[in-house]
């Protein structure tokens, strides 16, 4: 599978915004998409009611719950991203802008 298509399939938007998270996530030094997984326990970051969604997603291996190797992502209800952070680290992207890149 791609990127997109791991995008698509697992954080369950349309290819429209997969395409846009798939930019977003190289703007941010991410290229190779290994794994993603929901986390119920990261849903509602912006307290917004429920309505985000959290994902822990892997890049350089399959353990999403390795620091160095995985990033979290909130997207809202229509795949719009809300913020990617770093677990126990930087904030990539938040408030529709790049603010740190993965080393």
């Amino acid at each position: 599978m791609n990127n997109e298509e791991i995008i698509v399939d697992k954080m369950n938007v349309n290819e429209e915004q997969a395409t846009v998270i798939k930019d977003v996530l190289k703007e941010v030094g991410i290229t190779t998409i290994t794994v993603i997984e929901k986390d119920d326990a990261l849903d509602d970051y912006y307290l917004n009611g429920g309505t985000d969604q959290g994902y822990r997603l892997a890049f350089r291996g399959t353990d999403t719950n390795n620091v160095s190797n995985t990033v979290i992502i909130n997207i809202t209800e229509d795949g719009k991203i809300l913020i990617i952070k770093e677990p126990m680290g930087d904030v990539l992207y938040e408030n529709d802008h790049v603010l740190n890149k993965i080393d």
